[in-house]
Formats: structure tokens, C-alpha cells, sequence
């Protein structure tokens, strides 16, 4: 596929010289299906550039403080979903997603994914161990194209208080605060009516019940690092 760009000639009176030069043969401006493959490959779409924490979190000293408290609970009721909405200002093609559990119990498991506005599942993270060895938990997926756009981030453990992964801790008073201020006019964050089976995250969310990641809730925002 090959497109012109063609002359200047529309207006009253029309433009006879062209305001900055133009190879009218077309033989220096063309767009070919190799340079859309480029394009689509590059950037944020490729193994190792760039990526995002939990919901939406870019690479900066506040995030990356706030992560460094250490260790929250994902989910103080087992199976149940908790839910956070958040925007991507950029298109992501996730092909992985990597977590850090906190505390070491056998049998135990957390998970995450990406719902649409819908509450459709869009991406599921997969299940990460509670256990503290190896480090980082990685888990390699079908690769999944997020346009910019608005989602839910979801977590959920496989076991009541014994999730423990990586996040920010939210059950502070100030923390509450913000939350709720989040969503004092749209339901935003808090818990799915439909649950995880055997560690698996619905298909869809279903009707979210407003609530905010505090101690009565979630005590913590879990925040595995969704990459290219």
C-alpha cells in the first residue's frame, strides 16, 4: 500500500506553490504494510518495554515508595474478587505478569487480571503461591492488547487473611479518606458479586458493591507488574 500526498489546491483563490516541499511523485512519502508492522511493534508493544503496576501504576519515586511499605492482604475473604477501577493513558500489549508474595504458607494462592468496563474478563494474571521462594513469581501469557482506555483491576486470594503479596497499604485513615472521595459518585472500587473457582477469576465480575481497601475490606492495593 502506497499514499500520495497531493498538492495545496483547495481555497479561494487556490494555493499554486506548496507551503512546505512536497515530492509529488510520491516517491520519498509512502506508507507500506512493513512500516505498520514496525510501528505496531515497537514501543510499549515489545517484550521488555515499559509496563504498569496493579491498576494503571507508572514507574515513578511515588509509586515505587509506596510499594516499597512491604507485604498486604489481597483479600480478607477467600475467593471473593475486589476490584479497583483505574485508566490506561497508553496502549499495553501484555505478555506477563510478575508478583512478590510476602508471607510463606503452603496450599495458598493469590491471583489478579484486567476486566473491562463491562465487567467482562479481559486478562487473567494466573495464580502465584504463597510462598516466599523463588522471589518474583512470573507467569508468561497469551499475549493481550489494552488500548488506552479504562479498566478494573481485580485480586483475590484462595485463602482468607493468608494472601499476602506485594502492594500499597490502604488501611490508613488518610488512605480511607481518598478512597471514598474516589467514589462518592460512581462505584469505582470494591467487591464482585461473582467469585473465583479454584483459584480462576470469573468470567465476568457481575454487580460491584461499593466498599473501600481498608481494614474493613481489603487492607491492600496488590500491585504485580503487568509487562510487554
Amino acid at each position: 500500500m502506497s499514499s500520495k500526498i497531493s498538492a495545496l489546491t483547495v481555497g479561494s483563490p487556490a494555493l499554486t506553490t506548496d507551503l512546505i516541499p512536497i515530492d509529488r511523485a510520491g516517491s520519498n512519502f509512502s506508507l507500506l504494510a512493513s512500516d505498520i508492522a514496525a510501528l505496531a511493534g515497537s514501543g510499549i508493544g515489545s517484550a521488555g518495554q515499559g509496563g504498569f503496576w496493579g491498576p494503571g501504576l507508572a514507574w515513578d519515586a511515588l509509586t515505587v515508595a509506596k510499594i516499597a511499605l512491604g507485604g498486604i492482604q489481597i483479600g480478607p475473604t477467600a475467593n471473593k474478587v475486589y476490584v479497583m477501577q483505574f485508566v490506561l493513558n497508553n496502549s499495553y500489549t501484555i505478555r506477563k505478569v510478575s508478583w512478590t508474595a510476602t508471607n510463606n504458607l503452603v496450599s495458598n494462592s493469590g491471583t489478579c487480571g484486567i476486566y473491562l468496563p463491562n465487567g467482562n474478563k479481559l486478562l487473567d494474571g494466573g495464580l502465584f503461591n504463597t510462598l516466599t521462594s523463588p522471589a518474583v513469581q512470573t507467569n508468561t501469557i497469551t499475549a493481550v492488547v489494552l488500548p488506552a482506555g479504562v479498566y478494573y483491576f481485580a485480586q483475590s486470594t484462595t485463602s482468607t487473611s493468608a494472601g499476602t503479596f506485594l502492594g500499597i497499604q490502604a488501611n490508613t485513615g488518610d488512605a480511607s479518606n481518598v478512597q471514598k472521595i474516589y467514589q462518592a459518585n460512581s462505584v469505582r472500587m470494591g467487591v464482585a458479586a461473582n467469585s473465583t473457582s479454584g483459584g480462576v477469576l470469573p468470567a465476568t465480575l457481575g454487580t460491584i458493591t461499593a466498599s473501600t481497601f481498608d481494614a474493613v475490606s481489603v487492607q491492600g492495593i496488590g500491585t504485580p507488574f503487568f509487562e510487554p
